[in-house]
């Protein structure tokens, strides 16, 4: 539990002054932090998915945007799903796109304890990022079915026909974390979105 209040102190601290993605100073442990810098370098360089289904190991939770299709000035909100998530009571990352293809408009859906508009730092949307963090105030964990929506992230495409942008999940500015309430830092395994312009 000692390693646990660790992690969270930064997160308790910031998510009581309601700037959750102000933060980007990770919540690590000495052991926390060669992983964080693992999985961060493996979320920006994720592949989209090619199937529904997505292959994970026991420690391991899967992030997944969808792919899709949109005209050039419609709005269109996507789903972020989870699989593999278990009695989860923090996480943390950043999601990035395309700024020339993609306007960031709102953030809907809310599929978690708590999880509001505070829980994410739209600062930065206008160079396409959007930071997120999220903490179970109880700390017994939450836990989702595979493929069920934790929120929705929505833009106005701007874009041209023929161009697409990305939607990844990075570990910059907002290091990703994830951790049960087993005190068990997670692996993250991204799954890429995008966005085609018809």
């Amino acid at each position: 539990m000692k390693k646990l209040c660790l992690l969270l102190l930064p997160l308790l601290v910031v998510y009581c002054a309601n700037e959750p993605a102000a933060s980007s100073t990770p919540a690590h442990s000495s052991t926390a932090a060669p992983l964080a810098a693992q999985t961060a370098a493996s979320a920006d360089n994720a592949q989209s998915a090619t199937s529904d289904a997505v292959g994970y190991s026991p420690l391991e939770v899967v992030m997944r945007a969808p792919e899709a299709t949109a005209g050039a000035g419609e709005t269109i909100c996507l789903p972020i799903t989870v699989a593999n998530f278990k009695d989860i009571i923090a996480m943390q990352y950043t999601i990035r796109w395309d700024k020339n293809i993609l306007n960031f408009q709102s953030v809907k859906g809310f599929n978690l304890p708590k999880l509001g508009n505070a829980n994410f730092g739209a600062h930065r949307t206008s160079e396409g990022l959007l930071t997120f963090l999220w903490l179970e105030e109880m700390l017994k964990g939450v836990t989702k079915a595979d493929g069920e929506t934790i929120y929705e992230v929505c833009f106005i495409v701007k874009g041209k026909a023929g161009q697409s942008s990305p939607l990844n999940f990075s570990g910059e500015p907002t290091a990703i974390e994830v951790i049960n309430a087993q005190d068990q830092m997670l692996n993250f395994k991204p799954v890429a979105g995008k966005v085609e312009i018809k």
